[in-house]
């Protein structure tokens, strides 16, 4: 008489615990995969941010060129500087005293991992006047706007036109001025998906044509 066997017996045991390892994995698995999904959004939200902070105090700084001045009070030029770019450059008068500014992108070090990256710089000059050329004058580093890390080529690009405008598009009576454009990639294009850049327009209203 065969007797059957009842119970769990040691095979159905370690199946059943192939099959629990095997769960518990694909859980962590997936668990690592949001996080690392939370961690990268996190990034790329914070690096819009900085951006769009950037672009819009580039915008304040620039809409200020020519300001109180008859002198050419815009221009793009190389500076004497460590991996700069060209740099806009510009001046305005500030009370009895013209200030010069400008920007460049220049090449750095990320002081964290020791990875070449780009960064946004504000420029001044202490030897400022309403007559000198403003590629004449030595710059110097200032605020950093916006740092684009493990990037090595060239983030912002600057360029210097003219046309008709009006400062936000406010006024209905546009005359010809220069007009600066700035544009940058988004964290969505730096990461290689199909992306518009982010692009602002500037109307130099203090600057005829």
């Amino acid at each position: 008489m065969l007797i059957r066997q009842r119970g769990i017996t040691l095979v159905s045991m370690m199946v059943g615990l192939l099959i629990s390892v095997l769960v518990i994995l694909v859980l962590l698995t997936s668990f690592r995969t949001l996080l690392s999904l939370s961690a990268q959004a996190t990034r790329s939200a914070i690096q819009d941010g900085e951006l769009a902070t950037a672009m819009t105090a580039l915008q304040m700084d620039i809409q200020a060129a020519g300001f109180g001045l008859d002198s050419t009070a815009v221009l793009q030029a190389t500076v004497d500087l460590p991996g700069a770019d060209r740099a806009l450059l510009w001046r305005f008068q500030d009370g009895a005293q013209p200030v010069c500014a400008g920007v460049v992108e220049r090449s750095a070090k990320d002081p964290e991992s020791g990875r070449s990256m780009r960064v946004v710089s504000r420029l001044s000059s202490d030897n400022c006047s309403a007559a000198s050329a403003l590629d004449g004058l030595s710059w110097s580093l200032g605020e950093d706007l916006l740092q684009f890390r493990e990037q090595t080529a060239r983030q912002l690009r600057i360029v210097l036109g003219e046309g008709v405008c009006s400062p936000f598009g406010a006024l209905a009576g546009a005359e010809r001025h220069p007009i600066v454009t700035l544009t940058a990639p988004s964290s969505t294009a730096q990461a290689g998906a199909a992306a518009l850049p982010v692009s602002y327009s500037v109307c130099l209203i203090n600057i005829p044509a």
